[in-house]
């Protein structure tokens, strides 16, 4: 089993925050390395902005209510802009240490949101999301 003390910085972390709303998991993702990116997909960022150990300088996020028009080009256009500025001006453009998805639960169900009207225009069944 590796110990923490011969991790490097190359070494990535991959975690996932599990616990009931308002019990402090954006908090928690706010507290790792900065620069931190949310992609924010419930609306709940505020959370870390009102808690008074964060430090706010270099966190940054965007905001993707689930049923947005254009959601999935908007996304992919997002990243490939951003992997295109670190390659291009890696100077000017600093990727973020620390990318948080916040929550995993309200992405997978934006995601649904996009592609149903694919799969179910008009008379081909009925969805109720919740």
């Amino acid at each position: 089993m590796p110990q923490l003390s011969d991790r490097s910085e190359t070494n990535r972390f991959i975690g996932l925050f599990a616990g009931e709303s308002g019990s402090g998991k954006t908090v928690a993702a706010a507290s790792f390395p900065h620069p931190i990116h949310f992609d924010d997909f419930d609306g709940r960022i505020g959370g870390a902005q009102s808690d008074q150990w964060i430090e706010k300088k270099g966190i940054d996020y965007d905001y993707y209510p689930p049923k947005s028009p254009g959601l999935i080009p908007t996304i992919n256009k997002r990243l490939e802009g951003m992997l295109n500025a670190a390659t291009l001006i890696p100077a000017i453009m600093q990727l973020p240490v620390t990318h948080v998805t916040d929550s995993i639960t309200n992405m997978c169900y934006a995601y649904l949101c996009q592609a149903l009207p694919l799969t179910h225009g008009k008379g081909s069944g009925k969805w109720i999301g919740g």
